[in-house]
């Protein structure tokens, strides 16, 4: 069966988020931040090698994983002493969230 073109556009979708991943992963201030944008960009590369759950199934749960994340950086955050940990913690929430919604748009 071939792809649909809306397929086509879903992998374009997830390539060039997982692109942004990964030269967010280059540029990132510190090792930890890092670290969660190569996960992200792992998380789109899975999404576009798996191609078995619809693309509107994959980007709503795409969504709710970022929207999830976000939110467990926040309550980490908020029960820290270490400030810099806190900070890092507040960036990425900010990029996951920010993230979410970039897709949520597209």
């Amino acid at each position: 069966m071939e792809p649909l073109a809306g397929d086509f556009a879903w992998l374009s979708v997830l390539q060039k988020r997982a692109d942004f991943a990964r030269k967010s992963a280059e540029k990132a201030r510190s090792p930890d931040i890092a670290h969660e944008f190569e996960e992200l960009a792992a998380l789109y590369q899975e999404a576009m090698d798996a191609q078995k759950t619809p693309p509107e199934q994959a980007k709503d749960d795409i969504i709710r994983y970022l929207q999830t994340r976000s939110h467990e950086f926040l309550l980490e955050a908020r029960d820290l002493v270490d400030e810099g940990r806190a900070d890092k913690l507040k960036y990425l929430a900010g990029a996951f969230g920010a993230e979410a919604a970039r897709l949520r748009n597209q």
